[in-house]
């Protein structure tokens, strides 16, 4: 029986071997389990910040298209204003000169404002040229 009994201590020793290799084998398993799905995610996270990277150069794009149209728009509208108002610049100076045209004529324009009640509006155009005595 010392044959048998020593037989089967080999055995079981080789079987907690293989118990401890299988069990090895699991854990190896589940690590590659977690790496690949791991992996996995990665891959995924990746593909989706891709996916919104692409989109948000899209939407910025899109956006800068839009400010560019309505700096363009921006522009004619101050190229007009700033017509008009170059217009306008030279309206004031035709009048001014007008009034200089009466005064000197003998018309009595500063003393017809302040008649009026119109306040006077300072001003330094043809303050030369309008210089009372």
């Amino acid at each position: 029986m010392g044959d048998l009994e020593q037989e089967n201590k080999v055995l079981k020793f080789q079987i907690e071997q293989q118990k401890k290799t299988i069990d090895a084998q699991n854990e190896t398993i589940d690590k590659l389990k977690v790496y690949a799905t791991k992996k996995k995610v990665d891959m995924a996270i990746q593909t989706i910040e891709q996916k919104i990277s692409s989109t948000s150069v899209d939407i910025i794009t899109d956006r800068k298209a839009d400010l560019l149209v309505e700096i363009e728009s921006l522009k004619r509208r101050l190229s007009k204003m700033e017509k008009r108002i170059h217009y306008h610049k030279n309206k004031e100076n035709k009048f001014l000169f007008f009034l200089f045209t009466l005064q000197n004529k003998g018309i009595p324009v500063n003393e017809l404002y302040e008649k009026e009640g119109i306040k006077d509006i300072a001003t330094s155009r043809f303050a030369d040229i309008m210089a009372e005595d």
